[in-house]
């Protein structure tokens, strides 16, 4: 089970700031959830095979085709800024 204190710990480390109830909400909920993966883990599997897809009746994948790209005008007419061709966005990294 997961503590009060490894739940402020992730959060800081995910830079949130929760409050006294948020933390008990996630304490809660996250116990929860593990108990309920503690119950899956007892399950006997031994004779069930492996799957690489929920849903393996047909393919989601479409074929990979050259088509006509967006005019360059449409593809930025709702960016909020362009620079030679590029969307411009704030920095968010420090040099």
């Amino acid at each position: 089970m997961i503590t009060k204190d490894e739940i402020i710990k992730i959060a800081e480390l995910a830079r949130l700031e929760l409050t006294e109830g948020e933390v008990e909400k996630y304490h809660k909920d996250l116990n929860a959830i593990l108990a309920g993966m503690k119950k899956l883990e007892s399950i006997d599997t031994s004779n069930i095979d492996g799957t690489t897809h929920a849903v393996t009746h047909f393919s989601v994948l479409r074929s990979d085709e050259i088509g006509e790209s967006l005019p360059h005008e449409e593809v930025f007419k709702n960016a909020p800024e362009e620079s030679n061709g590029y969307f411009r966005v704030p920095r968010i990294m420090e040099e």
